[in-house]
């Protein structure tokens, strides 16, 4: 009866998870539902950025439009956006000469983004490369882009992400959750762009992530042993 009873109550809290991930995977995927263009004189025009699947790096790109094509280049728009929620912004780099379409992560007082396999932070016209090379700190040495982002995010929140920063590895999860940790504490003006990250993100370091199918495929084992100890 014991094992009944626990049995129940396993398959009550996995019916309430799935339930509020469905609802929060809906209301997340319900913000933007279109590609779209802002210009240099800031009109935004809805369309569709032709796109291989995943893609997340552009040279340029081909907008569709009313069923036509225009292809633009970082010289061209100000920004474009996908209707997943990625936002990529033309901005110059250190490592260019030419503008590049930088996808962005966090825009703010301090700026997070992304261009191919290197990250960026700092402002408008000043984007620091976070590099993980080694530098003297005055106590030994540190990774590059630890001591880049301690000086980016220095001030009264610095205390409150320091630690974040120190275990913090050179990646995208890393970084967009030591922003979230640093915003928080900061408010302000600010936009994350990007997918909506699940409620169940733990950690910079320890992550748990259910798939909707895997909770359906554990619920389904559990109601199945749930039948099986009643027929006893």
């Amino acid at each position: 009866m014991m094992v009944l009873i626990s049995r129940l109550f396993q398959v009550f809290f996995l019916l309430i998870f799935l339930s509020g991930y469905q609802a929060f995977a809906q209301s997340s995927a319900s913000v933007q539902v279109e590609d779209y263009v802002i210009l240099k004189n800031g009109r935004r025009f809805d369309g569709t950025v032709m796109r291989k699947l995943g893609q997340l790096d552009f040279e340029q790109i081909e907008f569709l439009r009313r069923g036509e094509t225009e292809i633009y280049t970082p010289e061209d728009i100000q920004a474009f956006g996908l209707g997943t929620g990625e936002y990529f912004r033309s901005m110059d780099l250190p490592s260019t000469p030419v503008k590049r379409f930088v996808q962005v992560f966090y825009a703010g007082e301090v700026i997070l983004g992304k261009d191919h396999e290197n990250f960026y932070a700092g402002s408008e016209g000043d984007m620091k490369l976070l590099t993980g090379k080694s530098e003297p700190d005055g106590k030994g040495t540190e990774k590059s882009y630890k001591l880049t982002l301690s000086k980016l995010l220095a001030g009264d929140c610095l205390r409150r992400v320091s630690g974040q920063i120190r275990s913090s590895k050179l990646n995208e999860d890393d970084l967009v959750w030591l922003f979230r940790k640093y915003y928080d504490c900061k408010g302000g003006d600010f936009t994350f762009y990007g997918k909506a990250r699940p409620p169940y993100l733990l950690s910079p370091i320890v992550r748990v992530g259910v798939f909707e199918s895997g909770i359906k495929s554990i619920l389904k084992m559990e109601i199945g042993k749930m039948c099986l100890i009643l027929r006893h």
